[in-house]
C-alpha cells in the first residue's frame, strides 16, 4: 500500500507514535513539506515498508545510530533536510538506493546505489 504524503503543505515535528499502526504500508513518501525536528530515534515503521522518502523538508539533527529501520527497507530518501553527523553502521540488507543529497542552497550531492549484501 502507498501512502503519499508529497508537497502539502504538512508542518511541524516527524512524531514517532502511530506508524505501527499501519502494517500494511510498503511506501511511505512525506517529501516536499515542511516538516522539522529530529528524526525519531524510536520510530517504529512497517515491517514491510521498501521505499522512505523524507527529503526536501526541514528535518534537523543527526540521523539516529540506533535508528530501526525495517529489515525490508530498499529505497531510502533523506536530501535536502537540515541533517548532519554518520550514517548508522547497521543499515538495511536490502538497502539499494540511499540518497542524502545535502541541503538545497549546497553543492554537495551524494545518491549511492548499494550492491545487495550476501552472506
Amino acid at each position: 500500500m502507498y501512502l503519499h504524503l508529497n508537497s502539502l503543505g504538512l508542518k511541524g515535528p516527524l512524531t514517532a507514535n502511530g506508524w505501527e499502526q499501519l502494517p500494511w504500508l510498503e511506501f511511505l513518501t512525506l517529501a516536499g513539506n515542511q516538516l522539522t525536528g529530529n528524526l525519531p530515534s524510536g520510530w517504529r515503521l512497517s515491517r514491510g515498508l521498501l521505499v522512505l522518502d523524507l527529503s526536501s523538508n526541514a528535518i534537523s539533527g543527526s540521523i539516529p545510530l540506533r535508528w530501526a529501520l525495517p529489515s525490508s527497507l530498499t529505497n531510502l530518501k533523506l536530501g535536502h533536510n537540515g541533517l548532519e553527523g554518520s550514517l548508522p553502521a547497521a543499515l538495511p540488507r536490502g538497502l539499494t538506493r540511499l540518497e542524502l543529497q545535502g541541503k538545497a542552497q549546497s553543492c554537495a550531492s551524494t545518491s549511492l546505489r548499494l550492491a545487495p549484501l550476501y552472506i
